[in-house]
């Protein structure tokens, strides 16, 4: 029986990746095992899968994290640990979990930084942009420069289990923007909140996507051939873009749509911003 599992195994690794090849086992506050695949997470839950089903379990009842290298070691850890699971079962819930794994899978640190960095669920960012004016304006303020810091906070902590993890973050971000062409020039501050979707990209690559849509309240000062005027108005701001993370840090590249209103003529913006971004 030994050697058709090995067999089994064998077979296994060779049409598999090796960054989906790790198994995982945790152990839970109340003395539970389980054998399968950690498929996803965020600040403060797991989806474990296995062929009992796929699980949300909060980070908290985690005491320990096994990512093993192959299902052999995972077989010789319940042995280890004094577990009566046979070994066919931990072979069928290993084989269960991977059918949820992404094309790709996760590498082993990448997962255990994820599962264990439950208090990393804030981060500060900041971005410089150039964004180019479509519409009414492009003759008048063709260009512009600007420069942002922004928040973002996972919420799921404060949800119910079922919402909880597929919940955005929250992102408060403030902008400055400065608008120019010719003898016109239009200051813009804002202040943005709203909806932020990050999602961690698949395979063992480092960092992720974003994604936010954000309303916003700005003020306007334009000086327009020698006559200024100011004012508050509304604004509205869609972004997108990639995150390359290591450890705590992170670069980030994005693109941007800006909206800003103004009863003569409203602002059209495409941007293109880089920046920094640290988790803590």
């Amino acid at each position: 029986m030994k050697n058709i599992l090995r067999a089994v195994i064998v077979v296994i690794g060779i049409i598999t990746p090796a960054a989906v090849l790790n198994a995982d086992t945790i152990l839970l506050s109340d003395g539970t095992y389980l054998v399968g695949k950690v498929v996803e997470w965020d600040a403060y839950h797991i989806i474990f899968k296995n062929s009992h089903g796929a699980f949300a379990i909060k980070k908290k009842q985690l005491v320990k994290l096994y990512v093993t290298g192959s299902q052999l070691e995972d077989i010789e850890l319940n042995r280890t640990l004094g577990n009566v699971m046979k070994d066919e079962d931990i072979i069928k819930h290993y084989l269960s979990g991977m059918e949820g794994m992404p094309a790709g899978g996760y590498d082993k640190e990448t997962v255990e930084s994820g599962v264990t960095g439950s208090d990393l669920n804030r981060k500060f960012r900041m971005l410089f942009s150039y964004y180019r004016v479509a519409g009414l304006l492009t003759d008048v303020i063709p260009s512009a420069w600007g420069v942002s810091a922004g928040y973002s906070q996972s919420i799921s902590g404060m949800l119910p289990d079922g919402a909880a993890f597929w919940a955005p973050l929250l992102s408060v971000e403030s902008e400055y923007i400065l608008f120019s062409g010719g003898s016109s020039e239009v200051l813009d501050i804002s202040l943005y909140s709203g909806p932020r979707w990050e999602l961690t990209l698949q395979g063992g690559r480092r960092g992720g996507v974003y994604f936010q849509t954000v309303p916003g309240f700005t003020y306007l000062q334009i000086d327009n051939e020698g006559m200024r005027s100011s004012g508050f108005t509304f604004s509205f701001k869609t972004s997108a873009g990639y995150e390359y993370s290591s450890g705590n840090y992170s670069g980030v590249v994005g693109l941007s749509y800006l909206y800003v209103y103004d009863e003569a003529a409203s602002i059209h913006g495409l941007g293109v911003s880089m920046g920094a971004a640290y988790k803590f």
